[in-house]
């Protein structure tokens, strides 16, 4: 896109405007997000007519909201119709912040495209109101998502009840995410595949990871390569595999710190004691400094 249409389209959806756009909406104070949130959630968006086609209708929800259309969702969209709608149909929309508006035009389509299964977002920024506005609002037909190379927190997205497949590579990961991740991967039922790929999460993120690996039944793959890793991690989470020792068993000091262990970690998924994982079948440690001094 020239340089000129870029800045219109920067301009056209600032938070002004599409606060302006959604003036239908007589609730003051709701943020950008809060108001698209209502715009999908009540309706507000049924004026315009679904064609099926996702480019045609990204542009008439801008146009219905006043937006210039993104020009990363609009290349993303263009890029998927011309690979033909199939059931592998990907939208992937790299290195573009998207704002409010925007992620409400996109999130206003989906439910008629059930071709797009695959919803990828590299490097795009989003905040967390932006991630809840995608667990409230994307459709069951989109099974796999990527929110890749970002700061953005996602322990939310894997409590969304149709994803199968979750790609957080090269996420950003603060310590306090690591509870609220292992919480949600723990209560999930039907995540089959998770990578944690690159997201440097360190051993001290690994035991809420682990303990939830003992309540998840529908995991089939989890990858934790190039993560900083090391032996303390690999005993945690092959504790994952191995059926607790019963109570009286626990003798002695060595009995007394495995049960403290399991404890924290049970407390880590919200107190729950599950048992020994059968489900995994892959699990990916590459990269890591397993065996290696540190």
């Amino acid at each position: 896109m020239a340089e000129v249409g870029l800045r219109a389209w920067q301009a056209r959806s600032s938070e002004a405007t599409f606060a302006l756009a959604a003036g239908e909406l007589e609730e003051p104070g709701l943020t950008p997000f809060g108001i698209a949130d209502r715009l999908l959630e009540g309706g507000g968006l049924k004026k315009v007519l679904a064609t099926g086609k996702p480019v045609a209708d990204f542009e008439a929800y801008c146009s219905h909201l006043a937006l210039v259309p993104h020009p990363g969702i609009l290349s993303a969209l263009t890029l998927a119709a011309e690979s033909g709608a199939d059931l592998s149909g990907v939208v992937s929309i790299r290195g573009h912040i998207c704002d409010a508006g925007s992620l409400c035009a996109l999130l206003a389509l989906l439910p008629a495209n059930r071709q797009l299964t695959t919803l990828k977002f590299w490097h795009c920024s989003l905040p967390a109101d932006a991630v809840e506005l995608l667990r409230g609002h994307l459709p069951p037909s989109i099974t796999t998502l990527a929110v890749e190379a970002d700061e953005t927190p996602v322990s939310l997205l894997l409590t969304m009840p149709a994803l199968k497949v979750a790609s957080l590579r090269c996420c950003t990961f603060p310590a306090a995410e690591a509870v609220p991740l292992g919480a949600a991967l723990g209560a999930n039922s039907t995540l089959t595949s998770l990578s944690l790929y690159c997201c440097l999460l360190g051993d001290a993120a690994i035991a809420p990871i682990a303990a939830a690996l003992r309540l998840n039944a529908s995991l089939l793959a989890l990858n934790l390569a190039k993560n900083m890793l090391t032996d303390v991690a690999t005993e945690a989470l092959l504790g994952a595999f191995t059926d607790p020792a019963p109570p009286d068993q626990a003798e002695g000091e060595e009995g007394e710190q495995a049960e403290a262990t399991d404890v924290a970690a049970d407390e880590a998924v919200g107190g729950a004691i599950g048992t020994a994982n059968r489900t995994l079948t892959a699990l990916n440690l590459s990269g890591n400094l397993i065996g290696v001094q540190v």
